[in-house]
């Protein structure tokens, strides 16, 4: 993913005056008698900032200093940043020409401390050149109040010697870093607090350090070769090359707690939800989206989501795409850390564990009022007869926005199995926008008696804003045999709990012999739920399971009918 978008420069230094580094800017790294923060390997660092030289900051190593060490440079930064305002960029354009291995060049934020405080714990972000390694840059974080550093060796391409742009960019949520602009690492668990000021610095090690934990099988940091020299005649000196730094206010958002709209730029942003049910755009660009709690929709076009990363995605999430696509016009490919999602060229991240189901599309309408709703569904769980399902899984209708048609999509039914003690009678009915129920028919007049040629029957074509709903008459073949095609769906007050609804037939009258169970919970005698569901293994098909006794009191298999329901692809969606 490309670099994000800053919309403030808050510091900046291109070097351009020869001479001393400015002390309104820049601060050193203090010699103190004790803890002295200064003395880095087996460098002293020297108690002057660097010097300009050219229109670059030209940081210094001299292997001269009293015979048992080295003299290096450093320079920070006398500002310090947080993530009050979002987040924040640490830039460079740097070079290191020498080949001598045993030295460290640094490009790094590090907590800000007082002069002479204790350092051991401390937040920190790194770029560092070790000279011993010329075929990776070292990164790393530092966390505070852990002890513990997160570093990794990432493989560059082309030189050391050559100018690159270094870039660190940390958020509230994740680090990232950058070279030339091309993301190489970003890490989502050990994020620092802390300000922060920007350092940079060269200095050399001890020769018998060995290798680095982020490259444990490369060379060793130190060098043999590379001591300190035994008198200033025999000195060397090496230099560590700066052309600019800057810190940049990154294009960032925030969500408020109640929820609601949160609209990016056209640019690289970063965008974060609230613990609302939030609607978020982030508009063109490379946006890093992270969803917080409630049932967040993030809205754009599919143009829009190319580069994107949304993290936090979950099954009550959804992406809203202003495009009708098919599902098979979709590709979904795992990545390290997620999933990539392909339609044509248009490519977007989504961040999480998305092992345990499967992505669905519902697209509907055309025109300028098509879209399509991208949603994580679970698989179905693993069903027995007898076996009781874990209550968590049972989620009812897990794809609602699936079942509801636009007027000009077709659906399609398939008994997938059905193992009962009881000849189930299986019915559909429509439920409209304002809540009136309508074309109450039966599909299966007994779910163990279907034919092979008999087990995929047509849903017809629902009105818009119609919702599809499933009915189970509880060994309905055998208290009614075959259901003449008259019935409706009524509330009574006669009717268990009062309110639920109650299968009527216009020449047998209400059904009321035997129970009737419904996809709706709230149709059901106390709102139970009678059905769980989960996508199939291709996101082709929502899988419904159906429970042919009351859950309260039933074995609550859940598999005592299983259906699959399609939709059929029309010729204005985007497909494959």
């Amino acid at each position: 993913m490309a670099q994000l978008s800053g919309v403030q420069v808050l510091f900046e230094d291109q070097f351009s005056i020869d001479g001393t580094l400015n002390f309104a800017d820049w601060k050193i790294n203090r010699w103190s008698q004790t803890n002295n923060s200064s003395w880095l390997g087996q460098t002293q660092i020297r108690q002057s900032l660097p010097v300009a030289e050219g229109g670059v900051a030209r940081i210094r190593l001299d292997t001269w200093l009293d015979g048992s060490g080295f003299s290096g440079s450093e320079a920070i930064t006398n500002k310090a940043w947080d993530l009050s305002g979002g987040g924040v960029a640490f830039e460079g354009r740097f070079r290191f020409e020498s080949s001598q291995a045993g030295m460290i060049a640094g490009f790094f934020a590090y907590q800000a401390f007082e002069y002479a405080q204790g350092k051991e714990d401390h937040d920190e972000l790194d770029f560092e050149i070790l000279t011993s390694q010329l075929a990776k840059i070292s990164t790393n974080v530092f966390l505070e109040r852990t002890g513990h550093d997160y570093p990794q060796s990432i493989p560059i391409t082309g030189s050391f010697a050559d100018w690159h742009v270094y870039r660190i960019e940390w958020l509230p949520d994740r680090v990232r870093w950058l070279v030339d602009g091309q993301e190489i690492r970003v890490d989502m668990e050990h994020v620092p607090t802390q300000p922060q000021n920007l350092h940079m610095n060269l200095w050399g090690v001890p020769a018998d350090w060995g290798p680095g934990r982020g490259d444990p099988n490369g060379p060793s940091i130190g060098n043999a070769g590379f001591v300190p020299a035994g008198s200033a005649a025999e000195n060397k000196t090496y230099y560590f090359d700066v052309d600019y730094v800057k810190v940049e206010q990154l294009s960032t958002y925030f969500a408020n707690e109640a929820g609601g709209p949160v609209l990016g730029a056209d640019s690289n942003d970063v965008i974060y939800g609230g613990i609302g049910n939030d609607i978020i755009s982030g508009f063109a660009g490379a946006d890093i989206i992270q969803l917080g709690g409630g049932a967040d929709i993030v809205c754009d076009s599919l143009a829009s989501l190319h580069g994107d990363s949304i993290s936090g995605f979950g099954i009550d999430d959804l992406l809203d795409i202003d495009q009708a696509i098919d599902r098979k016009a979709v590709s979904v490919d795992t990545t390290e850390i997620g999933v990539e999602v392909s339609v044509a060229d248009t490519r977007f991240r989504l961040v999480g564990d998305f092992s345990q189901g499967n992505f669905m599309t519902v697209a509907r309408n055309d025109g300028t009022g098509a879209k399509t709703l991208l949603s994580f569904v679970h698989f179905l769980p693993d069903l027995q007869e007898a076996q009781a399902v874990d209550p968590i899984a049972i989620n009812g209708i897990a794809n609602e926005p699936y079942l509801v048609g636009d007027g000009a999509t077709s659906f399609a039914a398939e008994i997938k199995s059905a193992t009962s003690s009881f000849h189930n009678t299986l019915g559909v009915y429509t439920v409209d926008a304002d809540g009136t129920i309508g074309s109450v028919r039966i599909l299966f007049a007994d779910t163990l008696n279907v034919g092979s040629e008999a087990r995929t029957v047509d849903l017809d074509t629902p009105a818009d804003g119609a919702r599809l709903a499933f009915f189970l008459v509880q060994d309905g073949f055998g208290v009614y045999g075959q259901l003449p095609d008259d019935l409706s769906l009524i509330t009574s007050a006669d009717a268990v709990d009062g309110g639920a609804l109650v299968l009527r037939s216009a020449t047998l009258g209400n059904l009321v012999t035997a129970p009737v169970f419904h996809s709706i919970a709230a149709f059901n005698p106390n709102g139970a739920p009678q059905v769980l569901s989960g996508v199939d293994d291709d996101g082709l098909q929502l899988l419904i399971g159906f429970e042919d006794l009351p859950t309260d009191t039933g074995d609550n298999d859940f598999q005592d009918v299983i259906l699959a329901i399609s939709v059929s692809p029309r010729d204005d969606w985007w497909a494959a």
